[in-house]
């Protein structure tokens, strides 16, 4: 019993870790969604910091080095990096050679491309993978997924993106790390779920919550239904979250009754 007790305990205290990262993170998810607003496209960037040399850092010019308008170099804006913009166009490439990019290239233009054409010919209705096919991308986004836990926050914010382009094709890899022993990783799917949902996504976290086998897992997939009307901007182009009014009809009709049926323990 005493052990039982103290699963529960320990299971409670792994969900309420995850809920504070959830909401501490959501802070670099707003500078993150403002710096890729700031250009063309919103697409991914990469922020090149200009250089700083002992000139840059001096306040005023010393007497005989020249006005401050030549003896101070002008504040430059941040560089923002779109390797998505050069290189082939692979959005009419069949769906088996998509994947094959998005599992082995090593090029960023060609990652970020694949996964794009491969999200929106999820959302045209056009794409139907192989097992084999989907077996290689969940392993893709599993390691994305992993990335969410690198020191590199550029690193970090590539990897949801990709998450984000690929969409929905992404979606049952998310699924199966709702729970995961791992914050960032859990952080990150439920997000992601929560950002590209619809009633397909809520239907399987309610399945996920009532065949969960320990209260942890149930847990989180009750807690990713119960942010399933919040609403999340994507990075990504044509990426959009369900709206408010269609959220909460979703919510009222399949989530609720799940949710009144499995209370929150008293804290």
């Amino acid at each position: 019993m005493k052990r039982a007790v103290a699963g529960v305990v320990s299971s409670l205290c792994c969900i309420a870790a995850v809920v504070l990262w959830f909401h501490m993170s959501d802070r670099e998810d707003a500078a993150r969604a403002k710096e890729a607003a700031a250009g063309p496209g919103q697409a991914t960037q990469v922020l090149q910091p200009p250089s700083v040399t002992p000139s840059e850092t001096t306040a005023a010019p010393k007497a005989g080095e020249g006005t401050p308008a030549t003896g101070e170099r002008e504040k430059r804006p941040p560089e923002f990096s779109r390797p998505e913009d050069r290189g082939e166009d692979l959005s009419a490439l069949p769906v088996p050679d998509l994947v094959k990019r998005l599992a082995e290239s090593r090029d960023t233009a060609e990652l970020r491309k694949a996964a794009k054409a491969l999200g929106d010919k999820g959302l045209a209705g056009e794409l139907a993978l192989s097992d084999t096919e989907k077996a290689a991308v969940h392993d893709v986004v599993v390691r994305y997924l992993s990335q969410s836990g690198s020191k590199d926050s550029n690193e970090r914010t590539e990897a949801r993106q990709q998450v984000e382009r690929l969409w929905h094709t992404s979606a049952p890899a998310l699924l199966e790390k709702v729970d995961s022993s791992e914050p960032g990783v859990a952080e990150l799917a439920i997000k992601s779920l929560i950002l590209m949902r619809n009633e397909a996504i809520v239907n399987a976290l309610i399945e996920k919550a009532q065949k969960a086998q320990n209260p942890r897992s149930k847990g989180m997939a009750l807690f990713a239904l119960s942010m399933m009307t919040e609403q999340r901007e994507s990075l990504i182009p044509g990426r959009t979250c369900m709206g408010e009014a269609q959220s909460k009809a979703l919510f009222g009709r399949l989530i609720k009754p799940v949710l009144e049926a499995n209370p929150r323990p008293a804290e």
